[in-house]
């Protein structure tokens, strides 16, 4: 497992290297956010978790205690993959006419149930106020225009 995870981190490591560097040629902007200052902080934070994953790996090939693992997929977490699937088709069709904020609360919801949460309400009402904080950084602060619904509902901003 340590090859594999090894193999898998050094070359994110170097696909994330890249795409900091295409990111960091993006034009600077003289008023407001850059295009590139997302991008650039998304990919340095792989950067980071990559090369965590790296010399972890190293860590575990020095100890030599792996167990040989097999790689889980059995018929439960082929169906858990498939419902995923299934989720994320109903949120980009659900995207247009609920808009943004109801289409993620909904489709964070059926993951959280997915990953097996037990209290349903508390993750719906996370999910809702989840999808609002994303909405208000992406909406406000980067000006990102987001889906709005096309339904006759109630829009929260």
């Amino acid at each position: 497992m340590w090859k594999a995870d090894l193999g898998i981190g050094f070359s994110l490591l170097c696909v994330s290297v890249f795409l900091l560097i295409q990111a960091m040629e993006l034009p600077r902007s003289h008023v407001g956010i850059s295009p590139g200052l997302f991008p650039s902080i998304a990919f340095l934070g792989l950067i980071i978790l990559n090369l965590a994953l790296v010399f972890r790996s190293w860590r575990k090939k020095a100890e030599k205690k792996e167990v040989p693992a097999s790689l889980g997929l059995n018929l439960r977490s082929l169906g858990k993959i498939a419902l995923f699937a299934a989720f994320a088709w109903l949120y980009i069709t659900l995207l247009r006419p609920l808009g943004f904020v109801y289409a993620s609360s909904i489709f964070f919801w059926m993951i959280f149930i997915l990953a097996g949460v037990e209290q349903w309400g508390k993750a719906l009402l996370f999910s809702f106020l989840s999808s609002v904080l994303v909405y208000l950084i992406f909406y406000r602060i980067f000006m990102v225009v987001l889906p709005r619904p096309n339904w006759p509902i109630p829009h929260p901003f």
